[in-house]
């Protein structure tokens, strides 16, 4: 799943065509006049909306109800999708959080500009009455959420910012308290027109003359210019009358998430677009890459390094003869970056969360899943080390205790999120899971050989190779004497030069390509490094040729192995290549090969 850019906040600025096309979905709101919606902007920025969600089916739990959310736009909006948060508490939907949903910023690889914000939320509201499950989404019985709705009406009333935009909602709750009546009975009696708080009272039309003299308008941007509108695909409706550069611009957000190599086509009829296209060549592909992998480089040589130096800091042994001033800059240096990685895990878990409203928090916060996945890649890891450190001596326990309680408050915060038997049950297993993972990892590749050996151990599959890769693992670490390392390194080498004779001038095995070389390639890298610092007093040569004659058998078996691994999915590779060029191309739609429609 692909994430679109975070959605704005209040203190970021919307784009001009934003503005114009929330402006337009707001009249065209107006008009319709959902009897189970409304909307109104917020009264901070036009690119944060809140709706109600009301007068629900009388057959679901929610028909007494009264359900609060809002929308957040990013400011390159209708080109992006939006994000949709519920505030009021349903026992369906979880508050708080970004929801998953095909026409939110979960899904930009499905989104469609030319979908109206009326679209939204009636995709909305019937996923909030259905049965459906997806990230968001919570298990309750049909009694408890009845109880959130009949208590739904006072936890509105307790939120100014509902209060505010929704008066009659606040009256309707009172008149339910205090006159029994029910929820939602006279809404369609109450002006429901919407309020546009930033725009000048000029510039909303009459909505009358708008519906008879409707002037013809780019789906997309809802703007009517002196640019031709062009029906660039098959599509009779969202996608018949669009502006050539709105289509560009969407092109360009669109890509940025790609999943495949597949050129430019419309999300609706899946019709290809007619255009120009200029992608980038090897060069770029390899100097992106590489700039990428030197800043990860760099980035973790700092972690190891800090981590070394608090280490050996925090040792204080008599052969280092360390200064007290050099001691306590090695631990504040890494005390310093340990702080900066709580506070930001702090602030940004759980993933998917709003950002937080204070400007000092929000410099803290990480939307990005990716980049917050690999702050707690670090910090795990972190942690991990430092815990063997202790239990092997080579640190004492009160240099752990601080970001050990760390670790634990982040957990602590992850699991108190919605307290229940049930989360914490699972917390528990998960915990105990990580613990026992290698006995958990062997065994399940003990059931796996078992249940399919034909997959496992196929020669021409990566099973066989991967097995090795791991017993050189334990090997390295136990073994006195590098004649074995060397001998599995020597026979397994031979099989590889066959393979790859194989490849390149026999090609007739199938060989069974796919993501599970990736735990190849990973598994070699560490064998190969865990080989390199391990010292073997016994076996070919003496101490010092022993290092040299590990370090050129285990280099050459892992450049074989890489070899094979990338010949055999070169294909996969060269599409991964294929979808990086389109999302780092440009598209320039040929307006003369689309139908021209004004």
């Amino acid at each position: 799943m692909q994430q679109a850019e975070p959605p704005s906040t209040a203190s970021a600025p919307a784009s001009s065509a934003a503005v114009r096309r929330l402006r337009r979905d707001l009249e065209s709101l107006q008009v319709s006049g959902n009897p189970q919606i409304l909307v109104r902007p917020s009264e901070e920025s036009l690119l944060e909306w809140h709706f109600v969600l009301h007068s629900l089916p009388d057959d679901t739990p929610y028909s007494k109800g009264c359900y609060h959310g809002k929308i957040l736009f990013p400011s390159s909006y209708p080109h992006a999708p939006p994000a949709i948060v519920m505030i009021t508490p349903s026992g369906r939907l979880e508050t708080g959080k970004r929801l998953c949903l095909s026409m939110t910023d979960f899904h930009p690889e499905s989104w469609n500009p030319a979908w109206s914000i009326e679209t939204i939320l009636v995709g909305l509201l019937s996923f909030f009455i259905s049965n459906e499950k997806g990230y968001g989404s919570v298990q309750a019985p049909d009694e408890h959420r009845r109880d959130l709705a009949m208590s739904s009406w006072e936890a509105n009333a307790a939120s100014e910012t509902f209060v505010a935009l929704f008066p009659e909602f606040k009256n309707t709750s009172v008149l339910v308290q205090e006159a029994g009546e029910e929820p939602g009975a006279d809404l369609n009696e109450v002006d429901t027109r919407d309020l546009i708080h930033e725009l000048p009272a000029d510039a909303v039309p009459d909505l009358e003359a708008a519906v008879s003299e409707e002037p013809t308008e780019c789906w997309i941007c809802r703007d009517t210019t002196s640019e031709p509108l062009i029906q660039p695909c098959l599509c009779r409706g969202s996608m018949s009358g669009v502006h050539a550069s709105c289509v560009e611009e969407w092109i360009r957000h669109h890509r940025r998430t790609a999943t495949n190599d597949s050129p430019p086509q419309c999300s609706v009829c899946h019709q290809p677009y007619h255009g120009s296209e200029r992608i980038p060549g090897v060069r770029d592909f390899v100097r992106h890459k590489c700039r990428d992998f030197g800043m990860q480089c760099i980035r973790t040589l700092l972690l190891v390094l800090l981590l070394m130096t608090y280490q050996v800091s925090a040792l204080n042994s008599s052969s280092l003869h360390l200064s007290l001033p050099v001691r306590i800059l090695g631990i504040s240096a890494f005390s310093a970056l340990a702080l900066y990685r709580f506070l930001v895990l702090l602030v940004s878990l759980p993933p998917y969360r709003l950002p937080p409203t204070s400007r000092v928090l929000l410099k803290l916060f990480i939307a990005d899943p990716k980049l917050l996945a690999l702050h707690i890649a670090e910090a795990s890891a972190t942690v991990t080390v430092m815990a063997f450190w202790c239990i092997s001596g080579f640190m004492t326990w009160p240099y752990f205790v601080p970001f050990g309680v760390a670790a634990g408050l982040l957990l602590i915060k992850l699991a108190c999120r919605q307290p229940s038997a049930d989360c914490f049950g699972r917390f528990g297993r998960i915990l105990l899971c990580i613990i026992l993972s290698p006995a958990i990892l062997l065994w399940g590749l003990i059931l796996l050989i078992r249940k399919y050996p034909h997959l496992v151990l196929h020669p021409l599959g990566p099973g066989p190779h991967l097995i090795l890769a791991i017993a050189v693992i334990p090997m390295a670490l136990t073994l006195q004497s590098n004649l074995p390392l060397l001998i599995l390194w020597g026979t397994h080498s031979i099989a590889l030069i066959l393979g790859l004779a194989e490849l390149f001038a026999l090609k007739r095995f199938r060989w069974k390509r796919g993501v599970a070389w990736g735990f190849v390639v990973q598994a070699t890298l560490l064998a190969c490094y865990l080989s390199n610092i391990c010292v073997f007093p016994a076996g070919i040569g003496d101490a010092n040729q022993s290092t040299f004659i590990v370090a050129g058998s285990s280099v050459a078996w892992m450049c074989l192995m890489f070899g094979l691994c990338l010949k055999i999915n070169w294909e996969l590779c060269m599409q991964y290549y294929r979808t990086w060029q389109r999302r780092h191309g440009s598209f320039t739609l040929n307006t003369a090969a689309e139908g021209a429609i004004q």
